[in-house]
């Protein structure tokens, strides 16, 4: 058999702690399963719906569950024939809370208006505003 003569296949990469199919990979041999990662080779049906799937939700990682309630094929191939218990889990991607940034002067009013009896020296060392910037800063802010 030559090299170009080979045959391809797609493997769907699932990893196993999260049961998240990650991505979709080609390999002109069968790769071997680790702890961390199987792999399970993709029909072209299997891929139609993994690839629909990625489409309607992007940015997210399909859970086997849905794929094999979705693909006989896939459901044959990860369970060998077995039955499971397998339930499709629905994701919801947090948003990275957001800080709500506060400029230079609204910092140092809202440190004025909580240390009252504070010298310039003291707003300096709590915000290293200089003896200067302090004293207007006092004398703007301070009741």
């Amino acid at each position: 058999m030559n090299w170009w003569s080979s045959s391809m296949a797609n493997y769907f990469v699932i990893n196993r702690p999260s049961n998240l199919v990650t991505h979709v990979m080609t390999s002109s041999y069968s790769p071997a399963d680790t702890k961390l990662l199987k792999f399970i080779v993709a029909s072209d049906k299997a891929l139609t719906t993994y690839y629909k799937w990625c489409k309607r939700n992007p940015g997210l990682h399909p859970d086997v569950g849905e794929l094999m309630m979705k693909s006989p094929y896939f459901k044959e191939k990860v369970c060998n024939g077995k039955t499971g218990q397998a339930n499709p889990r629905t994701y919801r991607v947090r948003d990275v809370p957001t800080e709500k940034h506060l400029d230079r002067e609204e910092q140092v009013k809202i440190w004025i208006a909580q240390n009252p009896e504070a010298h310039e020296y003291d707003l300096d060392a709590a915000l290293y505003t200089g003896i200067v910037a302090a004293r207007a800063y006092l004398s703007k802010y301070n009741p």
